[in-house]
């Protein structure tokens, strides 16, 4: 006589039974773990999702430092690296707002290509993205809305500032914010007021 194996096949679990003819000769059941974790309240969660998040963090740390070391061999080429033993002398200094003001400056004189160089090193570390995620929030609107009403903010206080471009903006807030922190009327000269 020939044996016969019977499978019940669920997705959370597998059964069995092995038959010679019409004899039971063995059967079981396998039941899996459950694959996902249950947050409070009836959400569920995949037990890779964790890793998944870490994976993307790592994707994007990647990513930053590739785009970064890109922009400094192009730099390197075309010699507008700007020279790091003379910046690192700097550190502790007023740096962001040299920065913003080297911008400021760049818009009505000729400054040095390792000047642009730091402003590119800027840009690149501070630069935004789009989101390339395949979901989409339901609030898709408001969120753009909540964007649309901020880049108007930002323009209106330029504006008021007669300034012509954000980095001329962000300079004379970081000449503000050093005013009022000699009157010791605002807390920190390196922060924008």
């Amino acid at each position: 006589m020939k044996h016969t194996i019977g499978l019940d096949i669920g997705t959370n679990s597998i059964g069995w039974v092995l038959l010679h003819g019409n004899e039971i000769v063995d059967k079981g059941i396998n039941i899996f773990p459950i694959g996902t974790n249950l947050k409070k309240g009836v959400q569920e969660e995949s037990k890779n999702s964790q890793r998944g998040g870490f994976r993307r963090t790592k994707r994007n740390l990647f990513r930053y430092k590739l785009r970064r070391k890109q922009l400094k061999k192009y730099l390197q080429e075309n010699k507008m690296l700007p020279d790091f033993s003379e910046l690192y002398k700097l550190k502790g200094s007023l740096q962001a707002s040299d920065l913003y003001e080297l911008r400021a400056k760049a818009l009505d004189t000729q400054i040095a290509l390792g000047e642009i160089g730091r402003i590119f090193l800027l840009i690149n570390k501070h630069r935004g993205f789009k989101s390339n995620s395949k979901t989409l929030s339901e609030n898709k609107e408001d969120e753009e809305g909540k964007v649309k009403e901020g880049i108007k903010q930002i323009e209106g206080f330029m504006n008021q500032a007669q300034s012509r471009t954000i980095g001329e903006y962000f300079h004379k807030m970081y000449n503000k914010a050093k005013e009022l922190t000699e009157k010791q009327e605002w807390h920190n000269a390196d922060e924008p007021y």
